[in-house]
């Protein structure tokens, strides 16, 4: 059963928030010199690596419940080798900004996903306001990016909609296992996406040579931080909260994404992005 969010719970969704906004642009810096397949296997295989011992250190082996191993399977496709391979891609033709961006789409997937397929996280007065907030203000962080393509880069803009729609049904699907620590889950959907995602990477996408240090570090960075830390950060968060809660809070990935596009690509900070970040606190204040 769900409970209203807590302070803590709050915190913690704008922490997430801001990881995995920083992920776009280290997988920019990762593309210029390994594929897409390659940064997506890799990050698996890292955020796996590290999990899976200390999962199995604190809560032993995982059962051998066959209903649950096919659900975690699902999950580890659907929240791990099918979005991050789609988002790598299409940021061969999109900026990490722009991707951030994208990713804003994931509230209002939420929202109706979770009104269909859950019986305590259904929708509201008070959370369709939040919806419509967050989807404004996403829209008008869009607008006042003047790096997007929608002619020319049309399938990745798809792309990038579909990873979204994967992360949301995979989160509501999460909600469906219960008794299952949520680092032992994590754990399990991150090594399921590896061995699914790796043999493949294998035979055509991983580098023959040493990429540079800066290529290295970016996929370190993405494999314990936005892939490891981070998912044990979302299970636990929708499992207290809801998705639906959840998922406005993460309203603050592209407003965090085009921040660290201004550190890090020096690029401007208008004054819709303030607006739009104003826009974001209010939705997930109503959603409380």
């Amino acid at each position: 059963m769900i409970a209203p969010p807590r302070q803590i719970d709050l915190a913690l969704t704008i922490l997430l928030a801001l990881i995995w906004a920083s992920a776009f642009t280290a997988i920019e810096v990762a593309l210029q010199t390994i594929s897409p397949l390659a940064v997506a296997a890799i990050r698996l295989f890292i955020g796996a690596l590290v999990l899976l011992p200390i999962a199995i250190k604190l809560h032993g082996w995982p059962r051998a419940d066959l209903s649950i191993i096919g659900l975690l399977c699902v999950i580890a496709a659907l929240n791990f080798m099918i979005p991050f391979t789609l988002i790598a891609w299409a940021q061969t033709y999109l900026t990490a900004s722009t991707m951030a961006l994208i990713m804003g789409t994931g509230p209002c997937f939420a929202l109706l996903l979770s009104h269909v397929v859950t019986i305590d996280d259904r929708l509201s007065i008070k959370k369709v306001a939040a919806c419509i907030a967050a989807t404004g203000a996403v829209t008008l962080v869009i607008l006042s990016d003047g790096d997007v393509s929608f002619g020319g880069s049309r399938l990745a803009i798809l792309a990038g909609l579909c990873a979204s729609f994967c992360y949301v049904l995979a989160g509501a699907l999460a909600r469906r296992i219960d008794g299952l620590p949520i680092l032992s889950m994590t754990a399990y959907v991150l090594t399921m996406a590896a061995v699914m995602t790796m043999p493949l990477a294998a035979m055509v996408a991983l580098p023959t040579i040493m990429p540079p240090t800066s290529t290295v570090l970016a996929v370190l960075y993405l494999g314990l931080v936005p892939t490891g830390l981070a998912f044990v950060l979302r299970y636990g968060l929708i499992r207290r909260v809801g998705l639906s809660r959840f998922s406005l809070g993460m309203s603050l990935v592209p407003v965090f994404g085009v921040a660290i596009g201004a550190f890090v690509l020096k690029e401007s900070i208008t004054v819709t992005v303030i607006a739009g970040t104003v826009m974001i606190l209010i939705s997930m204040l109503l959603a409380r």
